[in-house]
């Protein structure tokens, strides 16, 4: 009886560490393609801002024309930075490593979060070049690159907020289990 019971035991937990194990990988997967879905989102709209900005800012002049070289400038990181991300996910995607998830997710988070909260700063310095653009040397300049600043800035704590959230609803998820 001991035996047959060992026996159940042993079989019923390697059932169990088999289905938390494809469960985890799933969790995995849904993480890390929601990431790569957000790094598509960063991606597309930079190349829609670059784009949009190297031709407006050859046909408008003064504040309008420093808002798109800002938005050109900003989206130039942005590219960057999701064009890292994009290969990031693939390249994980493509290892199916379940392991290396708690680890990649919860620094992904972290970095969403920080981000979320460096947004505030991005915009309340927009708001600052904005509001006192009459007393610098270059007025146009400062309102636009502070318009610009700010609706950047509001791009990025809708997106990193929605990422963070989203990424952390995940791993909840993958810690109930």
């Amino acid at each position: 009886m001991k035996f047959s019971l060992s026996i159940l035991l042993t079989i019923l937990s390697f059932q169990f560490s088999f289905a938390q194990e494809k469960s985890d990988s799933i969790a995995f997967k849904e993480a890390w393609q929601f990431n790569k879905k957000g790094m598509w989102t960063l991606t597309s709209w930079s190349l829609v801002n670059i784009s949009s900005s190297i031709i407006a800012s050859q046909t408008l002049d003064k504040t309008p024309n420093y808002f798109h070289q800002m938005n050109g400038m900003w989206n130039s990181v942005n590219l960057g930075l999701g064009t890292l991300g994009l290969i990031s996910s693939y390249r994980t995607l493509k290892k199916n490593q379940w392991q290396n998830y708690p680890n990649g997710i919860n620094k992904a988070i972290k970095s969403y979060k920080i981000n979320f909260y460096i947004d505030f700063a991005y915009i309340t310095s927009g708001a600052l070049s904005w509001g006192l653009h009459q007393n610098t040397s270059n007025p146009d300049l400062a309102k636009g690159y502070g318009q610009s600043i700010i609706t950047q800035g509001l791009f990025l704590l809708v997106f990193d907020y929605i990422m963070y959230k989203k990424l952390e609803n995940n791993v909840m998820k993958f810690q109930l289990k």
